[in-house]
């Protein structure tokens, strides 16, 4: 095999992943155009047609589904030989594939780790969103972030920094309904839910004296996306509680009222960045950790 072929490797089955040139790109941090012309000329030098491609879809040829499972393996083995070099050596170095939730991703975690990512160029970062918890085995996540209380787990969990939560409505809302001057107050109101959170129809509060209290809201609206009940909070469908980097914005510039500032909201809420226990931890992954450590501290 050609040593061209076997540099397209990463980006062929990126493509194949996908079923789209568009998404291979975003994965990889490369243009869409380049992408094509480089599985293009990968075609031309192997002399078939690796994908069958249409409007809407790209899915793999009877030839490239066949190349795809000797790639896939090659892949790994190099991959394995690159981390076994690094190792060695204690350079970081080879793929590090994340899990982060979409909302806090977006938000600030994007950031961080494009930080990091140009700290550690001989690193190429493979990150995938989903507000659903990664499969760490299935996905072969290296590192996932996770927002929120941990549950009981198998995995080593590094705690990056606390999350404030804030009880929110649009002026529309309390025009329309009234301001509630106490908790109890909010169970004429309407509730709009993050289904991930512990009990999703209630707040759980401690109050300035420090007793803890809670009251059932009923609900009008669910989601297991942020944004969604950001925006559903800003056309005055309800009270919403959500984690202050999504509602600093809105709340600065007057589209929602924050309510019971002199409350906590519990439990309390971090971000964790979760990884496989091992003997010693892969120099990637010990840099990623060390490294997002370092920069919420230099944040907060």
């Amino acid at each position: 095999m050609q040593i061209e072929t076997l540099s397209d490797i990463p980006i062929f089955l990126s493509v194949a992943r996908q079923g789209s040139f568009t998404q291979a790109a975003k994965d990889l941090n490369l243009t869409p155009s380049a992408i094509s012309k480089r599985i293009g000329t990968m075609e031309e030098r192997l002399g078939v047609r690796l994908f069958n491609r249409t409007t809407r879809k790209v899915r793999l040829s009877d030839e490239g589904a066949l190349f795809y499972d000797y790639a896939e393996r090659i892949f790994e083995e190099a991959e394995a030989a690159e981390q076994m070099v690094s190792d060695v050596t204690g350079k970081p170095a080879g793929i590090l594939r994340l899990a982060m939730p979409v909302s806090f991703g977006l938000a600030v975690l994007n950031q961080a780790v494009t930080a990091f990512a140009r700290e550690f160029p001989d690193i190429l970062i493979h990150a995938e969103q989903d507000d659903r918890p990664a499969d760490m085995v299935e996905g072969r996540f290296d590192v996932a972030i996770r927002v929120g209380r941990l549950e009981d787990s198998s995995l080593k969990a590094k705690k990056l920094t606390d999350i404030d939560m804030t009880l929110c409505a649009s002026p529309q809302y309390l025009r329309e309904n009234g301001t509630p001057k106490a908790p109890d107050d909010l169970k004429t109101h309407k509730f709009l839910a993050y289904q991930n959170h512990v009990r999703p129809k209630a707040w759980i509060y401690k109050d300035p004296r420090g007793q803890n209290g809670s009251v059932a809201i009923p609900c009008r609206f669910t989601s297991n996306n942020g944004d969604i009940l950001v925006q559903a909070a800003k056309d005055g469908l309800g009270v919403v509680l959500l984690p202050s980097f999504l509602t600093k914005e809105p709340i600065d510039s007057g589209e929602l009222v924050q309510l019971f500032e002199d409350y906590q909201s519990l439990p309390e809420r971090g971000v964790y960045a979760l990884y496989a226990p091992s003997p010693k931890t892969a120099p990637k992954v010990r840099a990623f950790l060390d490294f997002m450590g370092m920069w919420f501290r230099e944040e907060a």
